[in-house]
């Protein structure tokens, strides 16, 4: 949790401070696009957690399209 609190804080715009990132965090939970590894439905960060359902069909690593003329 505080690796994710970090990470949104580091590299997201728009965070004055941990807290809000703490609280966009949350919302991420909240909305499934990460769950917890035991499904708690509250954010914590001394918890660990997973991409969420909502990531899991979609492929993380696509490949280039070729377009031909």
């Amino acid at each position: 949790g505080s690796d994710v609190v970090d990470w949104l804080h580091r590299n997201v715009e728009g965070f004055p401070d941990r807290r809000e990132a703490r609280k966009y965090a949350g919302n991420l939970l909240k909305a499934g696009f990460i769950r917890h590894t035991i499904n708690k439905v509250t954010f914590s960060e001394q918890c660990y957690y997973v991409f969420g359902d909502l990531c899991a069909g979609e492929d993380r690593n696509p490949s280039p399209q070729v377009t031909q003329q």
